[in-house]
């Protein structure tokens, strides 16, 4: 599953028309070999213990490369489409910041900055509300922006029936369907 959802994330940031590269960031040989079969970039979070960590390495490498807007998204977000992508480019070159905020449990599930060096990363628990108040704080005001797509993170099973609904044509969705995914959803409702 976890592959899936991440070859999907990647294949919608592949399609973003203007983009220079695109990097996952990780210590996992795993993720790091799927990531470079599927021609990204890989940068080695140097052991971070932690989310926060992994994306500030990530931002530093990002920086020593020249970029300067940068979209940092989870790999459980499988519904998100290239489109979503560039809105949040778009809106972060505007205004130095978007967020989209998690439909469910006030998280932060993207967060797109021009200059990734100015805010500290802020995800976990209530993050969509630590990653505002550090945005003002160092005197942006974030646009934010509210999506469906990016708003539904897979972090529970409850998750993955609210995914189905959505009838993508992704690679998350047509596993779930061949393990039988929705079927577990009508026993459990019997």
């Amino acid at each position: 599953l976890a592959r899936m959802m991440l070859a999907d994330v990647l294949g919608a940031a592949a399609g973003v028309s203007g983009q220079r590269s695109i990097a996952v960031v990780t210590s996992s040989d795993d993720v790091a070999r799927e990531a470079a079969r599927l021609g990204t970039l890989v940068i080695d979070d140097g052991g971070a213990s932690n989310t926060n960590d992994a994306i500030k390495a990530g931002l530093a490498a990002v920086g020593h490369r020249g970029g300067q807007c940068v979209v940092i998204l989870p790999s459980d977000v499988p519904a998100v489409l290239s489109a979503d992508i560039s809105s949040l480019l778009a809106a972060a070159k505007r205004g130095c910041m978007a967020i989209v905020p998690a439909t469910r449990d006030s998280g932060t599930n993207a967060l797109a900055i021009n200059g990734p060096e100015q805010l500290e990363p802020c995800f976990g628990v209530q993050s969509f509300a630590r990653h505002v108040g550090a945005a003002n704080r160092i005197g942006i005001k974030p646009k934010v922006i509210l999506s469906e797509r990016l708003g539904l993170d897979i972090d529970q099973p409850g998750d993955l029936f609210q995914f189905l609904d959505r009838n993508t044509t992704t690679a998350t969705d047509r596993y779930l369907r061949s393990i039988g995914v929705p079927e577990r959803r009508r026993d459990a409702v019997c």
